[in-house]
């Protein structure tokens, strides 16, 4: 049975997220690598307005990486870093930011 990944992406997008991991399971049980990838693609491609309305201090949000019931874990960059070296880049961090209030909530992990 031929499954399109384009498809069930576009019908699991539109289920609330807590239910995507499930449910990209069921539709790729022998497949645990293309799930996670599945996740970070939806995750990546989630609706602006899941965005907190202010970034957590000092950084900037950019892809949501993972979210639960609590707290979401998002790519964040911080202008104010700065790298040991001129010539290298500053790594961007993954923070967690609660659910409710973003700007005391963040944490890096």
């Amino acid at each position: 049975m031929t499954i399109d990944i384009t498809t069930a992406l576009a019908e699991i997008a539109n289920r609330p997220a807590a239910s995507w991991r499930v449910l990209l399971a069921r539709k790729f049980p022998d497949d645990p690598a293309l799930v996670h990838q599945a996740l970070v693609w939806l995750h990546a491609n989630k609706a602006p307005d899941d965005t907190p309305d202010d970034s957590p201090g000092r950084y900037q949000l950019g892809v949501m990486l993972d979210g639960g019931a609590t707290a979401a874990v998002w790519q964040a960059h911080d202008p104010q870093a700065r790298s040991q070296r001129r010539d290298q880049a500053v790594p961007d961090r993954a923070i967690a930011v609660t659910r409710g209030d973003p700007c005391r909530g963040a944490r890096r992990v």
